[in-house]
C-alpha cells in the first residue's frame, strides 16, 4: 500500500478508516494526513511553500496512482469528500491575507478595503472571527459554519440571505494546484480583481476565463486543490432577530410562492424595520402539525437598538441548526416520534424580540451530538409550498419520520452546477437523526420529486440521492459544460484521475 513521502509539513494520522462530522458514513482508505504551513518565513513565503507541497504530493499520487482530496471541516454529509486514497486534512491550512491597494485593478468596482485572500482549510467561523477587530464581515454564510471556506464552496452553502446568496457569491478569484509543476490562479473574465503580477507573486499562471471560475466555484473538490480563496467582505454589521409563529394559510402561501420582500408575513412588522433591510427570513415547520402554524424567523440589517438584546444575554443563537438535538432522538418508537418531534419544534423555535447580534452572534459553529442528518431540496419559490406538502404527504403517508422541515431563501447562484440555480430559490431543508427510518424518508422523497414535474436540485454537501441521469435531466448542458471546463482546468487526464471519487461518477461527472 503506497503512503506519501514524510516531509515536517505532513503528519500521518495513522488510520484507514475515516467519518464526516455528521457520521453518515465511514469511508476505508489509505490513510489521513494532515497538511500544515511552515513555521518559518514570512507569511507569503510559509503560502508558496505550501504549494510546492501539495504539488509535491499531487506528483507521488499521479505517480502511485492513487486519488487524493482534501476537506477542511469534514462537514458534509455527502460522500463528496470521500476518497479511498488519500485525505489530506487541511484545518491547518489558515493563513489570511489583506490584500493591498496595489494588488487590486483600478477599475475594480467593489470594495477595495475589503478584499482577502484565505488559504483553503480556514473555516468560516474563523474568519468571522479574524474579520472583526478590522471592523469587518463575510456577506453570509450557512446555518452552522465549521465547514473550510474551500468546503463551503464546493457544496454551494447557502444560508438564508435573501439579497445575497450564498459564501461563493462572495468569491472574486480561486487559487488552484492543477498539476505536480501548475497552479493557476483563476478569475472571471468579466469582473477581474487583481492587476496582472499578482497571480506570478504566488507562482501561479493568471487565467481569466468566465466560464472555467464558475465552475469551479461549486466544483466538488474535483477541480484540482483549492490553495487559495479570494473574497470581498464587507463593513461589519448587526443583525436584529425576530421570531413569531404565523398561521400557516393562503397570505403565508402566496407570500411565499410570490416572496416579495415586501409583502411577506414578518413577526412584528414595524415601519422601523423596512423590507428594504430584510437581510434574513427562514421558517421551520413541525411536519405533524402545519395547521398549528409556522415558525417564522426575520433578520434585519441595522445596528443593535436601545431596546435590543445580544444573543449571550438572549442565550440562544437565533440561527442555530437542529442537528445536535435531533441526534439525540435516533432510537425513538415510532408511536412516539409525532409527539417529541412537535415538542422539539415548539421548545426550540421560542419567540424572538429584537435580539441583535454580528453575523458570527446569529449564526455560529454548531457542536454535532450523536448521527445526524438532512437533505436539502432547491425549488423555484414559486413551488415552494407544492413541495413543502409534497414532501409533507410522504411522512403522512409512509412515516412517521422523525424529521423538522424549514425553509431558506436565497437569489440564484453564479455557480455552474450551484443548486440554488433558480432565480429565486427556496431551499427546503429535511433534518433528522440519520437512521434507517430517515434513510428510508429520504429516498421516499427523492423518488417523489422524480415523479413530479417539480424542477429540483439537491444540496450537494447533505445526505443526496442522484444518480447521472437525474442529474442530467435536472442541469441539462451544465453538466456538459463542467465536464468541459474540468478538462480544460486538469488537461492531464492522470491527474483528472487523483481527483476523482466514487461521488463523481454516480453524478456522471468524471468523464
Amino acid at each position: 500500500m503506497t503512503t506519501p513521502t514524510a516531509f515536517p509539513e505532513l503528519d500521518d494520522l495513522h488510520t484507514t478508516r475515516w467519518q464526516p462530522k455528521h457520521q453518515t458514513y465511514e469511508q476505508e482508505l489509505i490513510g489521513v494526513y494532515q497538511l500544515f504551513n511552515p513555521d518559518t518565513g514570512t507569511a507569503e513565503e510559509r503560502y508558496r511553500a505550501t504549494t510546492a507541497n501539495v504539488q509535491r504530493l499531487l506528483g507521488e499520487a499521479v505517480a502511485a496512482g492513487v486519488h487524493l482530496r482534501a476537506y477542511g471541516g469534514g462537514w458534509s454529509m455527502s460522500r463528496c469528500q470521500a476518497t479511498d486514497g488519500w485525505l489530506l486534512d487541511t484545518s491547518g491550512l489558515n493563513l489570511l491575507f489583506h490584500l493591498r491597494p496595489t494588488s487590486i485593478r483600478a477599475d475594480y468596482a467593489g470594495n477595495r478595503d475589503a478584499v482577502w485572500l484565505a488559504q483553503g482549510g480556514c473555516s468560516i467561523a474563523g474568519l468571522s472571527r479574524r474579520l472583526q477587530p478590522v471592523g469587518q464581515s463575510l456577506h453570509a454564510c450557512g446555518a452552522s459554519n465549521g465547514q473550510s471556506i474551500a468546503g463551503a464552496i464546493a457544496t454551494g452553502t447557502h444560508g438564508s440571505a435573501i439579497r445575497f446568496g450564498g459564501v461563493a457569491e462572495a468569491v472574486r478569484a480561486l487559487h488552484l494546484v492543477v498539476s505536480p509543476t501548475q497552479s493557476i490562479w483563476l478569475e472571471p473574465e468579466g469582473t477581474p480583481v487583481t492587476e496582472d503580477g499578482f497571480a506570478a507573486h504566488l507562482g501561479a499562471e493568471l487565467r481569466r476565463s468566465d466560464e472555467q471560475f464558475f465552475t469551479a466555484l461549486v466544483g466538488f473538490g474535483s477541480m484540482g486543490f483549492v490553495q487559495g480563496v479570494l473574497f470581498q467582505a464587507r463593513p461589519a454589521f448587526t443583525l436584529r432577530a425576530f421570531r413569531r409563529r404565523l398561521p400557516y394559510d393562503d397570505a403565508f402561501k402566496m407570500a411565499v410562492g410570490g416572496f416579495d420582500p415586501a409583502h411577506l408575513l414578518v413577526p412584528l412588522p414595524d415601519p422601523a424595520r423596512p423590507s428594504a433591510e430584510l437581510f434574513h427570513y427562514s421558517v421551520v415547520i413541525d411536519p405533524f402539525h402545519p395547521e398549528r402554524g409556522v415558525f417564522v424567523t426575520a433578520m434585519y440589517d441595522q445596528a443593535c437598538g436601545p431596546g435590543s438584546m445580544s444573543t449571550r444575554a438572549a442565550g440562544i443563537a437565533p440561527g442555530d441548526e437542529l442537528y445536535g438535538t435531533l441526534g439525540k432522538i435516533l432510537d425513538l418508537l415510532p408511536d412516539v416520534i409525532p409527539g417529541i418531534v412537535s415538542n422539539l419544534v415548539t421548545g426550540d423555535q421560542k419567540d424572538l424580540t429584537d435580539v441583535c447580534g454580528s453575523l458570527d452572534d446569529q449564526f455560529p459553529a454548531t457542536e454535532t451530538r450523536g448521527k445526524a442528518a438532512g437533505v436539502g431540496v432547491s425549488v423555484a419559490v414559486a413551488d415552494a409550498i407544492r413541495t413543502l406538502e409534497l414532501i409533507i404527504d410522504v411522512n403522512a403517508a409512509h412515516g412517521p419520520f422523525p424529521c423538522i422541515l424549514a425553509l431558506r431563501f436565497v437569489p440564484g447562484t453564479r455557480a455552474t452546477m450551484g443548486f440554488t440555480r433558480f432565480p429565486q430559490t427556496c431551499v427546503i431543508d429535511i433534518d433528522g437523526p440519520y437512521s434507517t427510518r430517515t434513510r428510508s424518508y429520504f429516498a421516499r422523497i427523492w423518488q417523489a420529486l422524480h415523479d413530479s414535474d417539480i424542477d429540483y436540485g439537491l444540496h450537494w454537501g447533505k445526505v443526496i440521492g442522484l444518480s447521472a441521469a437525474e442529474t442530467r435531466r435536472l442541469y441539462g448542458d451544465r453538466v456538459d459544460r463542467w465536464v468541459d471546463a474540468r478538462h480544460r482546468l486538469l488537461p492531464d487526464a492522470a491527474v483528472r484521475e487523483v481527483f476523482r471519487n466514487t461521488f463523481l461518477d454516480e453524478l456522471g461527472l468524471s468523464g
